[in-house]
């Protein structure tokens, strides 16, 4: 990893499924104990080396813009710059990242994840593999995610989502953290699009897409359910950080 290695995060999301516990808050400020979801993932992104971060907003901007402000004191965020880039009007998860790489002028390959989904394991190292790459991680249950299929190490399809209870080996499924060149990019901006249903069958379909298999498991904080378990982990001392 270089220093110039840039992480987009995606961050403009409703949390419409977490309304009823976090009213306007972005769900990337949902409380954990004493911290912040967006402080856990700072914490783990900045251990890690990245020192360029961008986050892309939409909904409730100014909430973000101010506590990442608030956290200008901390010791560990001296040496990090956090920038935004926030759209007008909501631009889909291939949109946010076309219109931040045009306003940016993104030249070198960058890192992409979400900011509302914690990795048991790092993606540390991800940057160092294919372009263009995606982070993957095993599980039984593909039903909040869906699943990808691989041959001769390279991503060759997509599924939809599945809760097969008869399958005996695990799924792949997308952990939602990406390394990507901006050319990729280039044709999309300002246009809302989804990476997912847009960006990556393409890709796929000229092989030019390869996995990056990160050892562990994944939480997404979407739903109450998994917020609620987030939050537990946490309280015990069961994540790592």
């Amino acid at each position: 990893m270089t220093k110039s290695t840039e992480l987009l995060v995606l961050s403009g999301g409703f949390g419409t499924r977490l309304k009823t516990i976090l009213d306007n808050t972005p769900k990337t400020l949902a409380p954990v104990g004493d911290k912040t979801f967006l402080y856990l993932l700072l914490r783990r992104w900045v251990e890690d080396g990245y020192k360029i971060i961008t986050l892309l907003l939409h909904y409730e901007a100014q909430q973000i813009k101010d506590y990442i402000d608030s956290l200008k004191k901390e010791e560990w965020l001296d040496d990090v710059s956090i920038n935004f880039v926030e759209e007008k009007v909501p631009l889909g998860t291939g949109g946010s990242i076309a219109n931040a790489v045009q306003i940016l002028k993104i030249k070198d390959p960058f890192l992409i994840t979400n900011s509302d989904t914690w990795l048991f394991k790092s993606f540390k190292g991800i940057e160092g593999g294919h372009l263009n790459s995606v982070g993957l991680v095993e599980a039984y249950d593909a039903s909040r995610f869906g699943s990808v299929d691989i041959k001769n190490e390279y991503i060759i399809s997509f599924n939809e989502k599945s809760h097969d209870v008869s399958r005996k080996d695990k799924f792949l499924i997308n952990a939602g953290v990406y390394f990507m060149h901006p050319n990729v990019f280039l044709n999309h901006s300002k246009v809302a699009f989804s990476i997912e249903k847009e960006i990556f069958p393409k890709l796929a379909s000229s092989r030019d897409l390869k996995p990056y298999l990160i050892n562990g498991s994944i939480i997404d904080i979407g739903i109450p359910e998994d917020y609620k378990q987030f939050c537990s982990l946490y309280e015990k001392g069961n994540l790592e950080l």
